[in-house]
């Protein structure tokens, strides 16, 4: 359904995937600084530029998904959940990408009229924590918060405190210019070609996975869609453990 909506004195007709929001500016004339303060600053604003980039991709993976659009249904898929298997493959992009661009734009979309009033260049990867905030803090104050607070405070503030796990003792776990190491010997290389992100993922996963075997304990991954599964996951864990 199309929604008017006045911006600058300026009506206009959206559909539900529009931004309101100016195209960002991802300028590269800060590399050409020689100095900290500027190139930091540079930084700082492409980040925020990629951040909104980010949040038009969970757009047009909504809009790619919408079940009254059914354009995955031109494309030969019998259903959505087929569609979402191959999704990220089609996407050339890693499926915890996906579904955090997902959740992101899913948490604009359900809160734009109250977003609207904030900027969302800076803000917008506080996105991924907003549905965590509102359901467990009242609405203005969470609104008030994702204003104010830096990525970093918000966060900290809007996620529940990690579930109790096992105790598990440190690893001495590094990857140093692509070798793997764990405990002084070299167990693996990434390749040179690997992003960072995926190397940032195997890094996660392996340090995780080797504190859990140091602890006698069972690495278990458990494939989910997005936060929302992964987060039942950790509620049926809590209350498992709390009954023994």
């Amino acid at each position: 359904m199309k929604k008017t909506e006045v911006l600058d004195g300026t009506a206009r007709e959206l559909t539900p995937y529009t931004l309101t929001v100016e195209d960002p500016e991802l300028s590269l004339d800060f590399l050409e600084a020689n100095n900290l303060e500027e190139l930091e600053n540079g930084i700082k604003a492409l980040e925020k530029g990629l951040a909104l980039l980010a949040l038009y991709q969970g757009l047009a993976i909504l809009k790619a998904e919408d079940p009254e659009l059914g354009l995955w249904r031109a494309a030969g898929y019998e259903n959505l959940r087929a569609y979402r298997i191959d999704q990220a493959a089609r996407l050339d992009m890693a499926a915890a990408t996906v579904s955090n661009r997902r959740t992101v734009a899913e948490a604009y979309l359900a809160n734009r009229k109250a977003l609207a009033k904030i900027p969302l260049e800076g803000n917008v990867q506080k996105l991924l924590f907003l549905e965590t905030a509102l359901r467990d803090h009242e609405r203005r104050e969470v609104f008030s918060h994702f204003r104010t607070d830096s990525y970093r405070e918000f966060v900290a503030w809007a996620v529940p405190a990690a579930l109790p796990s096992p105790e598990l003792p440190p690893v001495d776990f590094s990857i140093r210019a692509g070798a793997i190491f764990l405990n002084g010997d070299e167990v693996g290389q990434l390749a040179e070609t690997l992003p960072t992100e995926e190397r940032d993922f195997v890094s996660a996963t392996l340090r995780a996975a080797y504190r859990a075997r140091a602890g006698n304990c069972l690495a278990h991954v458990v494939p989910v869609y997005d936060t929302g599964e992964a987060r039942a996951v950790d509620n049926f864990l809590k209350k498992l453990r709390a009954s023994k």
